[in-house]
Protein backbone atom coordinates (compact mmCIF):
# COMPACT_ATOMS: atom_id res chain seq x y z
CA UNK A 1 0.00 0.00 0.00
CA UNK A 2 1.02 3.92 -0.93
CA UNK A 3 0.46 4.99 3.11
CA UNK A 4 1.71 3.55 6.60
CA UNK A 5 -0.92 2.57 9.08
CA UNK A 6 -0.57 4.73 12.22
CA UNK A 7 1.50 3.36 15.26
CA UNK A 8 -0.58 1.80 17.80
CA UNK A 9 -1.08 4.57 20.98
CA UNK A 10 0.03 7.67 18.79
CA UNK A 11 -1.24 10.39 20.68
CA UNK A 12 -1.64 13.68 19.56
CA UNK A 13 -0.12 16.42 21.84
CA UNK A 14 -2.85 18.58 24.08
CA UNK A 15 -3.17 21.88 22.72
CA UNK A 16 -1.77 24.61 25.67
CA UNK A 17 -4.61 26.86 26.74
CA UNK A 18 -3.66 30.40 27.48
CA UNK A 19 -2.62 31.49 30.20
CA UNK A 20 -5.33 32.78 32.31
CA UNK A 21 -3.99 36.84 32.24
CA UNK A 22 -3.35 36.60 28.90
CA UNK A 23 -5.71 39.32 27.64
CA UNK A 24 -3.80 41.29 30.22
CA UNK A 25 -0.38 40.50 29.02
CA UNK A 26 -1.62 41.34 25.57
CA UNK A 27 -2.72 44.80 26.61
CA UNK A 28 0.12 45.72 28.94
CA UNK A 29 2.91 44.80 26.14
CA UNK A 30 0.45 47.38 23.83
CA UNK A 31 0.82 49.88 26.78
CA UNK A 32 4.73 49.01 26.97
CA UNK A 33 5.38 49.67 23.12
CA UNK A 34 3.45 52.81 22.93
CA UNK A 35 5.04 54.33 26.09
CA UNK A 36 8.58 53.29 25.23
CA UNK A 37 8.38 54.77 21.60
CA UNK A 38 7.24 57.44 22.36
CA UNK A 39 4.85 57.41 19.68
CA UNK A 40 1.68 56.77 21.57
CA UNK A 41 -0.66 60.05 22.75
CA UNK A 42 -1.71 60.10 26.20
CA UNK A 43 -4.91 59.30 24.83
CA UNK A 44 -4.10 55.73 23.63
CA UNK A 45 -1.50 55.20 26.69
CA UNK A 46 -4.62 56.03 29.13
CA UNK A 47 -7.09 53.48 26.72
CA UNK A 48 -4.85 50.64 26.91
CA UNK A 49 -4.05 51.11 30.84
CA UNK A 50 -7.76 51.30 31.58
CA UNK A 51 -8.39 48.36 29.06
CA UNK A 52 -5.37 46.50 31.10
CA UNK A 53 -7.38 47.40 34.63
CA UNK A 54 -10.78 46.16 33.02
CA UNK A 55 -9.48 42.56 31.98
CA UNK A 56 -7.09 41.98 35.12
CA UNK A 57 -10.30 42.77 37.30
CA UNK A 58 -12.28 40.29 34.67
CA UNK A 59 -9.46 37.95 35.73
CA UNK A 60 -10.41 38.42 39.27
CA UNK A 61 -6.71 40.37 40.14
CA UNK A 62 -8.06 43.75 41.64
CA UNK A 63 -4.37 44.93 42.57
CA UNK A 64 -3.18 44.79 39.39
CA UNK A 65 -6.30 45.99 38.05
CA UNK A 66 -6.31 49.06 40.72
CA UNK A 67 -2.37 50.15 39.59
CA UNK A 68 -3.81 49.87 35.97
CA UNK A 69 -6.23 52.18 36.29
CA UNK A 70 -4.27 54.85 38.50
CA UNK A 71 -1.96 54.78 35.22
CA UNK A 72 -4.70 55.86 33.18
CA UNK A 73 -6.01 58.52 35.09
CA UNK A 74 -2.43 59.86 35.01
CA UNK A 75 -3.05 60.79 31.28
CA UNK A 76 -6.00 62.99 31.58
CA UNK A 77 -8.25 63.93 27.98
CA UNK A 78 -11.19 65.81 27.28
CA UNK A 79 -12.98 63.81 25.40
CA UNK A 80 -14.76 65.04 22.02
CA UNK A 81 -16.20 68.04 22.46
CA UNK A 82 -18.25 68.81 19.75
CA UNK A 83 -19.62 72.48 19.16
CA UNK A 84 -21.71 74.18 16.54
CA UNK A 85 -19.86 76.78 14.22
CA UNK A 86 -20.92 79.10 11.30
CA UNK A 87 -17.14 79.30 9.64
CA UNK A 88 -15.22 76.16 10.75
CA UNK A 89 -12.74 76.72 8.07
CA UNK A 90 -12.20 80.42 9.09
CA UNK A 91 -12.17 79.21 12.88
CA UNK A 92 -9.05 76.95 12.64
CA UNK A 93 -7.09 79.74 10.98
CA UNK A 94 -8.10 81.47 13.75
CA UNK A 95 -6.69 78.89 16.26
CA UNK A 96 -3.61 78.26 14.60
CA UNK A 97 -2.55 81.78 14.59
CA UNK A 98 -3.58 82.09 18.17
CA UNK A 99 -1.51 79.25 19.32
CA UNK A 100 1.49 78.56 16.82
CA UNK A 101 3.77 81.15 18.03
CA UNK A 102 4.68 79.15 20.76
CA UNK A 103 4.09 75.39 19.49
CA UNK A 104 6.39 72.71 19.11
CA UNK A 105 5.00 70.78 16.11
CA UNK A 106 1.91 71.87 13.93
CA UNK A 107 0.36 69.02 11.89
CA UNK A 108 -2.55 69.86 9.94
CA UNK A 109 -3.48 65.99 8.25
CA UNK A 110 -6.56 65.62 10.74
CA UNK A 111 -7.84 69.00 11.28
CA UNK A 112 -5.02 71.43 13.29
CA UNK A 113 -3.34 69.40 15.34
CA UNK A 114 -0.49 71.78 17.82
CA UNK A 115 1.60 70.13 20.24
CA UNK A 116 3.24 72.03 23.03
CA UNK A 117 5.62 70.45 26.03
CA UNK A 118 2.80 69.62 28.01
CA UNK A 119 -0.66 69.35 26.54
CA UNK A 120 -1.51 69.10 22.81
CA UNK A 121 -4.70 69.73 21.17
CA UNK A 122 -6.64 68.79 17.98
CA UNK A 123 -9.35 70.72 16.36
CA UNK A 124 -11.29 69.51 12.99
CA UNK A 125 -14.55 69.83 10.79
CA UNK A 126 -17.08 67.77 10.82
CA UNK A 127 -17.84 66.28 7.63
CA UNK A 128 -21.19 65.37 8.47
CA UNK A 129 -22.08 68.25 10.36
CA UNK A 130 -21.40 72.16 11.04
CA UNK A 131 -19.52 71.56 14.28
CA UNK A 132 -15.59 71.19 15.06
CA UNK A 133 -14.26 68.69 17.17
CA UNK A 134 -11.79 69.43 19.88
CA UNK A 135 -9.72 67.14 22.01
CA UNK A 136 -7.30 68.03 24.25
CA UNK A 137 -4.80 65.93 25.90
CA UNK A 138 -1.72 66.93 28.75
CA UNK A 139 1.22 64.94 30.11
CA UNK A 140 -0.81 64.13 33.64
CA UNK A 141 -1.62 67.79 34.58
CA UNK A 142 -5.94 67.68 35.08
CA UNK A 143 -5.69 71.69 35.74
CA UNK A 144 -3.95 72.08 32.66
CA UNK A 145 -6.19 70.52 30.87
CA UNK A 146 -9.26 72.43 32.20
CA UNK A 147 -7.76 75.67 31.90
CA UNK A 148 -6.42 74.65 27.94
CA UNK A 149 -9.49 73.51 27.17
CA UNK A 150 -11.76 76.22 28.69
CA UNK A 151 -9.59 78.79 26.72
CA UNK A 152 -10.02 76.90 23.71
CA UNK A 153 -13.55 76.57 23.85
CA UNK A 154 -14.14 80.18 24.76
CA UNK A 155 -12.23 80.98 21.42
CA UNK A 156 -14.09 78.73 19.06
CA UNK A 157 -17.68 79.86 20.89
CA UNK A 158 -16.79 83.21 20.20
CA UNK A 159 -15.52 82.52 16.87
Amino acid sequence: PNHRPRPRGLVWPKKEKDPPDAESQDFGRGVAIGRSSGGASPRLVGTLAMALGDAYAREGRPERARSWWQIARSFPVSGEINTEVQDPGALLSLIEARFAPGAARIEKVDGLSVEFEHWRFNVRMSNTEPVVRLNVETRGDRTLLEEKTAELLSIIRSG
